[in-house]
């Protein structure tokens, strides 16, 4: 029965380095593997963003269900939260 799942963690990227590997996970994998795939990016202040929705988890640990940004820090609704 195949029913894997994989997971990667690459650290301490900078913005344009993460955008370069999706743009080429993209490429490179069969639409049907690249359209299930969860994508999570954790930001410099904590926050975790899934690329392939509007969800997120901001860095105290509550979710955001109109996640806009890549970085917590520059979102308006993060900012008055704070």
């Amino acid at each position: 029965m195949d029913n894997y799942s994989v997971d990667f963690n690459i650290p301490n990227l900078s913005l344009f380095e993460q955008d370069e590997v999706y743009n080429k996970l993209m490429k490179l994998l069969p639409p049907k593997i690249f359209n299930n795939m969860e994508i999570i990016v954790t930001d410099p202040v904590g926050g975790k963003h899934y690329m392939n929705s509007q969800y997120g988890v901001k860095p105290g640990g509550d979710m955001c269900f109109s996640c806009l940004q890549i970085n917590c820090s520059l979102c308006p609704s993060f900012k008055e939260q704070k």
